[in-house]
């Protein structure tokens, strides 16, 4: 309960605007998903996956600080999992980030009765 109290909720509470943007960006690209098509599921994808890493991040950092507290595992060992998970983090915002740029450059068809 101290963890709680003490790391996961601030950090939570921190990420909570980054993670309703992600939320209410999946949400738009599911609402005009028969619209734009790809895009749209480029964008729901991205998303999704940054809202993922975002909301995890604190849980996965909160329980190897814990078990770092509790004498489960050593700081070598500590340090060496969080930099995996970070490294790991980083890579899904890469790919979530790429999806949702993808989703702003990816051509869409033109509305029905319009020539090009």
């Amino acid at each position: 309960m101290e963890m709680l109290k003490s790391y996961l909720l601030p950090q939570l509470a921190f990420m909570a605007p980054v993670a309703l943007t992600y939320l209410v960006g999946a949400i738009l690209a599911l609402v005009y998903l028969n619209r734009l098509g790809r895009p749209a599921w480029f964008a729901l994808i991205g998303c999704v996956i940054l809202l993922l890493v975002t909301v995890t991040a604190p849980f996965v950092n909160g329980y190897l600080m814990a078990a770092l507290r509790s004498g489960a595992i050593e700081l070598v060992a500590m340090t060496w999992r969080m930099s995996v998970f970070n490294i790991i983090r980083m890579l899904l915002d890469i790919v979530g980030f790429a999806l949702v740029l993808a989703a702003v450059f990816t051509r869409r068809a033109p509305p029905a009765g319009v020539q090009q």
